[in-house]
């Protein structure tokens, strides 16, 4: 599993935006990403750049658990379309 971390939830602070003008704070910190993973008996990989995710994702899976939370830090901005 791969969660894009903002430490916030971007995507709703960008839609609040696009239809009300307004951003609401929706930031929070403290998130422990390794602890979630290893209470669900998964392994955990930080990847704190591009090069990391590809090594992640491309790398020997053999030393690591069948199921794996890989966190990858990312910065919204802008909106979706």
């Amino acid at each position: 599993m791969q969660s894009f971390s903002s430490n916030a939830y971007g995507l709703i602070e960008d839609k609040q935006e696009e239809g009300t003008g307004t951003r609401p704070d929706l930031s929070f910190s403290g998130m422990d990403w390794a602890s979630l993973a290893r209470a669900f008996g998964w392994g955990h990989t930080a990847c704190e750049t591009a090069d990391d995710l590809a090594d992640t994702l491309t790398g020997p899976c053999d030393d690591r658990p069948a199921r794996q939370l890989i966190t990858v830090p990312v910065k919204y901005s802008g909106t979706f379309a």
